[in-house]
């Protein structure tokens, strides 16, 4: 039961904070209103990854969308509105990856296997700009007020998802190579606890403006 609960966490997990997110739509600023098209597409992308295996289909080729926009999404939030080092970072980390992705695609693994190194590469990405974020925070004295910015939760949240998808990720590619499928599933369980956790700080950072309604937005001060 546990396993089934944290394993669907990607389908359940962005519908509630889709839902938590209109509830309180008024009161968020405008750095957080483009989340209203990262919970739609997450809501309904990760529901068809999951549902369409019950039928006998494959779902494989819907992966690297999925990663390709959530590499895409993040960035954008995280340079532009948590770093603003907007432009040209954000063009050159997604054009870089975007590169690495046709290549993962149609030269190293193709679109019907799991594309791992675009995964893994991905998250890895996520990571360092979250990581990032939150060292210049600590280097400011918005930092003791961190329990208040939403910016804080929702790049933690990104920031654990990614660890923990890193090593997901790794592992399962280490199983899978060596026709250990089972084992690669259970390890798999790391990258859906995460996902839980990912929206579960996102919400605790909308959570902020129902708490706080005349927050005004940090952005720390990069040194």
């Amino acid at each position: 039961m546990f396993n089934r609960i944290i394993g669907y966490g990607d389908t359940y997990m962005p519908l509630v904070a889709l839902i938590i997110f209109l509830i309180i739509k008024k009161k968020i600023r405008p750095e957080e209103k483009s989340f209203i098209y990262f919970l739609v597409t997450n809501t309904v992308l990760l529901f068809v990854i999951n549902i369409i295996p019950f039928f006998g289909y494959h779902n494989l080729f819907l992966y690297p969308f999925y990663y390709l926009f959530d590499l895409i999404f993040v960035t954008y939030y995280v340079t532009k509105h948590l770093l603003k080092l907007f432009n040209p970072l954000f063009y050159i980390i997604t054009a870089g990856y975007f590169l690495f992705w046709l290549t993962d695609i149609f030269v190293w693994e193709g679109i019907n296997s799991f594309i791992s190194n675009a995964a893994a590469l991905e998250k890895i990405i996520i990571f360092f700009l979250c990581m990032y974020y939150i060292i210049t925070l600590a280097k400011t004295d918005d930092i003791l007020k961190f329990q208040k910015l939403p910016g804080f939760w929702i790049a933690s949240g990104f920031l654990i998802s990614a660890a923990m998808g890193i090593f997901a990720v790794v592992a399962y590619k280490y199983y899978i190579q060596y026709n250990l499928t089972e084992s690669g599933n259970n390890v798999w369980m790391f990258d859906s606890i995460g996902t839980v956790l990912k929206f579960t700080l996102i919400i605790t950072g909308f959570l902020c403006y129902k708490r706080n309604p005349r927050l005004p937005y940090q952005s720390p001060t990069l040194l």
